[in-house]
């Protein structure tokens, strides 16, 4: 009888032993994961206040990062060139989300000068997260005429955009998965979307889209699930004019096109499906 209580508090022992060491492991690990943000919240900060810049507290830093419907930061460290990178709890790979060099020169906003032109393109963001983009029309006296491929590419940080006059490119995925933008305000002159530039902009409803545009690329934008009203400063000849894209705009509740002379009604093949219905 001894011999078998003993073994039951020792089975007992073990038992309380392996949870405490895999509970004293998961706090480790925690802790750890919570000084790297740390560290890169404190690098965020020098380089506001450097730049002049007011930064904003950590729990609101790190909650403009977060990802979707409570989804957490499982990682996150910055690359030599200041890629700062995380990794979402509901993934198995590290995304590159902004960077953290940038400087008042810049006004905060990556850019690049075209070959053998006057213009410049604007690339990217700095990692300030500022909720509305107001992009300049010109930088260090050359005109900003394109939004490069990939250049706020996943950013859930931005609100608004405002693209000047100036701009005539949107590139491909420009925006994409952008899912925090409920504005954008589109130059006079933008001629071209490429594609995948605004898909699953999920929370953007209303767009206004300039009678310059001769092209819309495919998927531009797809998976905008909010997306009711889709205006056209153009007459109905010049949006049937435009070439678009194969399911320009699948999944997409707009089903009419408001033009300066008049309404087109979209095809009904558009297949909205919104993802709340099966919630």
């Amino acid at each position: 009888m001894k011999n078998k209580l003993f073994s039951v508090i020792i089975a007992i022992s073990l038992a309380l032993l392996s949870s405490f060491t895999l509970t004293a492991c998961n706090d480790n690990e925690t802790d750890n994961r919570n000084q790297d943000i740390l560290a890169v919240y404190n690098l965020y900060v020098a380089n506001a206040q450097e730049n002049g810049t007011e930064p904003l507290s950590y729990d609101a830093w790190l909650n403009s990062i977060k990802g979707e419907n409570g989804v957490g930061i499982e990682g996150m460290y910055v690359e030599e060139n200041g890629d700062l990178m995380v990794k979402y709890t509901n993934s198995s790979t590290y995304v590159k989300i902004g960077n953290l060099v940038f400087n008042n020169e810049e006004s905060l906003l990556k850019f690049v000068v075209n070959d053998g032109t006057q213009t410049v393109s604007l690339e990217g963001i700095g990692l300030h997260y500022e909720l509305t983009i107001d992009i300049p029309s010109t930088f260090k006296g050359y005109t900003v005429t394109n939004i490069s491929n990939n250049a706020f590419y996943e950013n859930k940080s931005i609100k608004s955009v405002i693209i000047p006059n100036t701009v005539k490119t949107i590139g491909e995925s420009a925006f994409y998965y952008c899912t925090q933008i409920t504005s954008i305000t589109f130059g006079n002159n933008v001629e071209t979307i490429g594609n995948n530039a605004f898909i699953n902009c999920k929370s953007l409803t209303t767009i206004t889209l300039p009678s310059t545009i001769t092209s819309i690329g495919d998927s531009a934008f797809n998976n905008c699930i909010l997306l009711s009203t889709i205006n056209f400063s153009g007459t109905k000849e010049q949006w049937n004019a435009i070439t678009k894209g194969n399911s320009w705009k699948t999944n997409v509740p707009a089903n009419k096109i408001i033009c300066s002379d008049g309404e087109i009604t979209l095809n009904s093949g558009s297949g909205f499906i919104n993802p709340d219905w099966f919630n």
